[in-house]
């Protein structure tokens, strides 16, 4: 195993058989062209100041991955990371017919309104 998969799976390990209920793993710009695509919004840097690219968050607080467990998230991530006090989040379900096809497409869509 790589050291950078053994250090991952390791976070893993240490969040599950942990206390917390919410972990954020944060991974950086790996190059300079990365150097580009860090998130413009709040996150912590790394030891280059670089703010990450991507940014996982892994959870305890629902026993399942359905729509009021994305919503929880949703808020969570929006409060520690965009400042946003998120009250009301709706997930409006689109459906639309792809004519070459005919397959039955659903888009998920989250609307929230900020809360000062």
């Amino acid at each position: 195993m790589i050291d950078d998969d053994k250090e991952y799976c390791d976070e893993i390990e240490k969040f599950i058989s942990g206390n917390q209920d919410i972990h954020y793993h944060y991974i950086y710009p790996s190059d300079s062209e990365d150097v580009s695509r860090q998130v413009s919004h709040y996150a912590p840097t790394n030891i280059d100041g670089y703010r990450p690219v991507y940014i996982d968050m892994w959870t305890k607080l629902s026993k399942s991955w359905d729509i009021d467990g994305i919503k929880k998230s949703v808020r969570i991530l929006a409060n520690d990371f965009l400042d946003l006090n998120i009250k009301v989040l709706r997930c409006l379900m689109f459906q639309r017919m792809k004519k070459q096809n005919y397959r039955m497409n659903k888009i998920i869509s989250l609307s929230y309104r900020k809360v000062d």
